[in-house]
């Protein structure tokens, strides 16, 4: 669970600042405020349609902070706040799917939110999609696609922590290699505008 156990970090983090504000208000104010009424501030929030409340309430129910542990209930914030183009919920819902948390493990479906979360420039997403690739899970292999998603999110600031990078390497051809690199240069250049992660990469170009 070191995934979930790092997102949900920001939002604790981010709790645990408003909590801080609230206690130094009671010491001016006199006015005490409990961690009840602030968890019901945040599903006020959400349920109006805050998209950072949205996501920090999906992140508690995933790892249980606050509140009950409950998949489904994480899910169902994640998808409000994904519907509103929020990229670290259409991570945090590819990943569900991906490990089979509150709904049946998708692979196909995880590979549908981490493409959607990618194009919205996540990182995390760009190199996860990009290890789907490298060993054909939810999608057809393809060693090119792997490496042109794993050098964006490279490229994005994700610290790579595995062999994926050199793994692939070994597996390819300098041509392939320098081809995938071109492909993440010219995607992250665009703006993700152009982002050759369609049929141009079903070529495994050879030599």
């Amino acid at each position: 669970m070191r995934t979930i156990n790092h997102l949900v970090s920001f939002s604790v983090i981010l709790l645990k600042c408003i909590i801080a504000v609230l206690m130094l208000s009671t010491l001016i104010t006199g006015h005490s405020t409990t961690h009840q009424r602030l968890l019901d501030q945040t599903i006020a929030l959400a349920e109006d349609g805050d998209v950072d409340a949205q996501l920090s309430l999906g992140l508690l129910y995933t790892e249980g902070q606050s509140v009950s542990q409950n998949y489904k209930e994480a899910m169902r914030w994640y998808g409000a706040a994904a519907e509103q183009g929020n990229a670290k919920a259409q991570y945090m819902i590819a990943y569900m799917y991906r490990v089979g948390l509150g709904v049946a493990q998708d692979f196909e479906k995880a590979v549908n939110w981490y493409q959607k979360s990618a194009q919205n420039g996540n990182e995390r997403s760009q190199f996860a999609l990009g290890f789907l690739y490298s060993v054909g899970l939810g999608v057809d292999q393809n060693s090119v696609r792997a490496l042109s998603l794993v050098n964006i999110a490279i490229l994005n600031g994700y610290i790579d922590e595995s062999d994926t990078v050199r793994i692939l390497h070994r597996q390819m051809t300098q041509n392939q290699i320098a081809y995938a690199r071109v492909l993440a240069t010219e995607c992250i250049d665009s703006n993700y505008q152009y982002c050759e992660w369609g049929s141009a990469l079903n070529q495994n170009i050879s030599g």
